[in-house]
């Protein structure tokens, strides 16, 4: 079994990014710093009805921004966007799902990121992470 486990620190920069699209990456540490910023990026594909739906314990994150990047586009655009055509979208085209959290007091909590259908219950992949705030 490959397991990878990323350790990210903010103390030097304040912000960072973490890329996944595997659940062979699960679950990973991410070590946040109080009042600063972590990025967390998936491929989507929203055209199709899947998106990544967030879990965590709001007491200590909370989410700044949530976007799609698609290829075609160096733009973003807010998850939901009503005329995805006019951010970049072409039919059938996947995204970069990214989502800003913000570590909000000291502590440790789970951050479990779940790749589904808004009408469905279950999630074809589940990404979990273990967030340690200083």
């Amino acid at each position: 079994m490959r397991s990878i486990v990323a350790l990210l620190s903010l103390m030097a920069v304040g912000t960072f990014s973490l890329s996944s699209a595997s659940a062979a990456d699960s679950p990973k540490t991410i070590l946040a710093k109080v009042g600063k910023t972590f990025t967390i990026s998936l491929k989507s594909n929203p055209s199709t009805g899947f998106g990544w739906v967030t879990d965590f314990n709001k007491n200590y994150l909370t989410v700044v921004k949530s976007s799609c990047t698609y290829p075609s586009s160096s733009s973003s655009c807010p998850s939901g966007a009503m005329n995805a055509g006019a951010c970049g979208m072409v039919a059938g085209q996947g995204c970069t799902q990214q989502f800003i959290f913000r570590a909000k007091k000291a502590g440790r909590t789970t951050l479990t990121l779940n790749y589904k259908r808004s009408w469905e219950t279950n999630s074809i992949q589940t990404n979990t992470y273990d967030v340690r705030i200083k």
